[in-house]
């Protein structure tokens, strides 16, 4: 059986071309399809991602201010411990004085108690040679 005419055989051509041009239209659509697919999971997974980077990056704010406040306590205890060194050193200080000055003064009495000693010695000598 053959093409009778020149006009159905361009009828069928155009036929397959057409047929063939719709598979090769649905084939790549097929795959664009499967892309956006991905697309959207990868897409999907982003943004599961870009939320759990978010709630972390909240909690790490959170927590750099507590350590914020933590810290700025902790600089004022410092002040106020620097303070109070000073004024122990201070009190050190007027108490090493006060030290020096007493052992100044228990060396003078020392002096005078070994002076007065002496002289009680030499009285006491003195009184018994009176007495003999």
């Amino acid at each position: 059986m053959g093409l009778k005419s020149p006009a159905a055989t361009a009828i069928i051509g155009i036929f397959l071309f057409i047929s063939v041009f719709l598979l090769y239209f649905f084939m790549d659509s097929t795959k664009w399809k499967d892309y956006a697919e991905r697309l959207e999971d990868q897409n999907t997974q982003l943004n599961e991602t870009l939320m759990l980077t978010q709630e972390k990056l909240d909690n790490e704010t959170s927590h750099s201010a507590s350590l914020g406040t933590e810290l700025a306590a902790t600089k004022q205890t410092l002040a106020g411990s620097e303070a109070s060194l000073e004024n122990c050193s201070s009190e050190l200080s007027e108490r090493e004085d006060m030290l020096g000055v007493c052992t100044s003064r228990n060396e003078e009495l020392s002096a005078f108690l070994l002076e007065t000693r002496y002289e009680l010695q030499n009285l006491s000598g003195e009184l018994a040679s009176f007495q003999d």
